[in-house]
Order: structure tokens, then sequence, then C-alpha cells
């Protein structure tokens, strides 16, 4: 088969070794070149993998993809949109296409409960707090070096002694499930953490990234159970009418997080045998450094307004002092409309002693927190964002407080991702 879309963060790596174990003849293709992939490639050298890589234009892609069919069909990277016009020409041809998510589910055991965890945000937090269970395999979407875990499902195996798996299962993989009509192994329980507009630039609209939510919670098998939360459950339009599946509803008005409440339900439905400790995954309210009265807090990984305002909640409510908070706040907007952006900046200026905005939203956000109310400067990029910062936080009004780095859109408009925003911040937070 061709892999089209090798990446960097390794699904197009697993499904590639996955097939070239099996014996299947693999091909990869992928937009970017050799030497910017070369982490990638040097985890399939050696396996007699056909490489087809700096595709960087349509044309070139076409061609690379020409003869899918003698290949015997294509894994298709998350990354690629469900209309992109070659998949469209692709499934008109009947080329047989799948996904790394699908290959992923089809080599779990049978007997073997599987739980899919998906939602807006705290999908990967959930993950690594299920992984700390005895028994446990963490895989899909999930960022395995998280728990310093190498390999994947697909490349690892299951191992000895597994008794659960826990797959991540992002908005784009549930779009492609659904868009190419797989039907690989179901859920035995699904879970959605939280709903919010999230990745409108990939879905197109609010509708489509709901639809795929939805389209995932309604694959759990006939006899398994979905858990969600009430308000989420209506939003998405689930109830048992809809769902063959049973619905665990959960009530979010109620003392404990949202995490808290959904491992609490597992562990009643018997999916667990016991409650996991939380988990503090890196660049998810970290603190990074606590020097000269000023506290950083790293939490890059916020990447949509509703992330940020939970953590701005989180941490006003966890202080038994409340400190005050200079926010560090934009980046790329995923495809938001303009209502969004001014409920977001709405609920912050009341909540920050201040907001430096950074990125492709600066003008505009810097714009709405002050139409609300709340002290702001439009910095553009993160290192003037952090110096103006720290300066009010040294002032004598403030004298010390909290520099917050949750940033509620994309990084890539000035880094590779999340995880190098992150770095840079921590970076800062040790410069003289």
């Amino acid at each position: 088969m061709i892999v089209w879309g090798l990446g960097r963060h390794g699904g197009g790596v697993s499904a590639a070794r996955h097939l070239a174990a099996r014996g299947e003849a693999t091909a990869v293709v992928d937009a970017a070149s050799a030497t910017s992939l070369h982490e990638s490639v040097a985890q399939i050298g050696g396996l007699g993998i056909t490489y087809r890589v700096g595709c960087d234009t349509d044309a070139k892609q076409a061609a690379a993809l020409a003869d899918a069919a003698d290949w015997g069909g294509v894994v298709v990277n998350p990354a690629i949109r469900v209309d992109h016009p070659l998949l469209v020409d692709l499934q008109r041809r009947g080329v047989p296409l799948t996904t790394e998510l699908a290959l992923t589910l089809d080599a779990i055991p049978d007997g073997t409960p599987v739980v899919a965890v998906t939602g807006s945000n705290g999908k990967s937090g959930l993950c690594a707090r299920l992984a700390q269970c005895d028994g446990t395999a963490v895989g899909g979407n999930f960022e395995r070096d998280l728990l310093d875990r190498p390999g994947s499902l697909l490349t690892e195996g299951l191992g000895g002694g597994v008794r659960r798996v826990v797959v991540e299962v992002s908005s784009f993989q549930a779009s492609q499930l659904n868009a190419f009509e797989l039907q690989p192994r179901r859920p035995d329980v699904a879970v959605l953490t939280s709903l919010a507009a999230n990745h409108i630039d990939w879905h197109s609209s609010v509708e489509a990234y709901y639809a795929a939510k939805r389209s995932l919670l309604r694959r759990t098998a006939p006899d398994g159970t979905i858990v969600c939360f009430e308000d989420d459950a209506a939003a998405l339009g689930l109830d048992a009418a809809v769902c063959e599946a049973t619905l665990r509803l959960l009530n979010e008005r109620d003392d404990r997080s949202r995490e808290d409440a959904i491992v609490t339900a597992l562990a009643e439905l018997g999916i667990l045998d016991a409650v996991p400790p939380p988990v503090t995954l890196p660049h998810r309210r970290a603190v990074v450094a606590d020097t000269g009265g000023v506290r950083w807090v790293d939490d890059s990984a916020s990447t949509t307004p509703a992330a940020t305002m939970h953590t701005l909640r989180r941490l006003l409510q966890d202080d038994a002092t409340p400190q005050p908070i200079v926010l560090i706040l934009g980046g790329r907007n995923k495809g938001l409309p303009a209502s969004e952006l001014d409920a977001l900046c709405r609920a912050v200026a009341p909540q920050t002693a201040a907001v430096a905005t950074i990125g492709e939203t600066a003008a505009e956000l810097a714009r709405l927190v002050a139409i609300h109310g709340g002290k702001v400067r439009s910095c553009r990029t993160l290192a003037k964002a952090v110096k103006w910062s720290r300066k009010l936080l040294a002032g004598a009004a403030l004298d010390g407080g909290t520099l917050l780095l949750s940033p509620g859109f994309a990084s890539v408009d000035q880094f590779a991702d999340y995880r190098e925003r992150g770095h840079a911040f921590a970076a800062l937070a040790t410069a003289e």
C-alpha cells in the first residue's frame, strides 16, 4: 500500500512499518523533503519501502499516487482533508482507502476491551491518566513520548498482560473513518471529554466538526457505553434513540473536574480497577520557573479558547491566595468566528491583571481585550510579550504574580508546534 503523509509525529511511520512487517509492498508519499523528514525516514530505513518524498505540488502528488490501485490502496494521513481533490479522485477511481487508526483498531485482539477517547480538550491528559492503570496500552492519536514510551500499538504490539486498550481519536481521524466508510473494530467504550468549536479551518464548519465527534461516538459497540457530559450530549443530539450503545451522562456542575468525573464513571462501569491519580503532562499548566516572585506557567498545549478559559478557572480555584495573572494569548486562528474571539476576550479581561497578545491574532485580540476593559498590549512575538509582562510583574502595582502562557490558538504561525512554543517560553524564563 501507499502511505500518503509520512509526517513527523509517528502515524505515517507506524503505518509504514506495520505494512512492511506484514510483508506488503509499501511506498510513502509526502510533500516534505527527505531532509526535513529525516527522523521519520530513519525509522523506516532498511525495510524495503519505496520513497516518493518532496512531492510539494498537487501535480507531483498526483503522479506519485497515479498507480495507487496497483499498490493495493492508500493509508491516508489524518492531516489530509477529506475533501482534498486528489483524495476525491482516489475515491472516484475506487482505490481502497484506510487510515492508521483503522489499522490500529483492527490489530487489537478480540476480547480486549477498547476505550476510545475524543474531545475538544483533555484527551491526552485523560489517556495519560488511564495509562497508569496496570494492564493498559495507549495508542491512536496519543503522543506516546508524553509517557516516555516508544513506538505505537501498531509497531510495538500490545505485549503480555494487556487488559484494556485506550485509543485517543482526533476529529480528523473520526472524520476520515466516516468519509471512507471504514468499519474497523468498534470500541467497547467511547468517551467525550469536552466539546467546543475547534479546527474549523479543517472541517469547514462547526457543524462538520461536531458531526465528526458524533460519528465516532455512534460507532460504539451495541453492548458498550458512551460516557459524556449532559450538555455535550445535547449539543451533539445524542440520546437513546440515535445511539446503539448505553449513554452514561455526567453532570458538569458537581464538585469534581471533568477528568475526575470521567475516571470515576469508568471505574464504576468496571472498565478500571481503581481511580488513577491525575497526571501533569508537559506544556499543560506546568510550572517551569519560580523566580523573583514570578511563577512561570507553561500551558502552551492550550490551542483553543475553551482550554485557556479552563486553565484560568483552575488557577484561580487552586490558588489558596490567588495571584495576579498576566496572560500571554494568541497565535493562529483555526477558523473560529469573530464571536468566539470576542467571548474569549470578554472572559479573560476581568480575570487577568494584563494580557500580552502574540502571533497572527495579536492585533485583533488586543483590540477586543481593550474593549472589554482589560489592560493589554499587542506584542506580536513571544519574546516581546515576556519582556513586557516581566516588567509589569516586577512593578510596584503587581509586585509578583503568575506569568501564564496559555495562548488559546495554534502555534504554527511562529513555531513548529506547541512544544517548541513552550520550550521557548521556558528558555525566556531563565534568560537574563
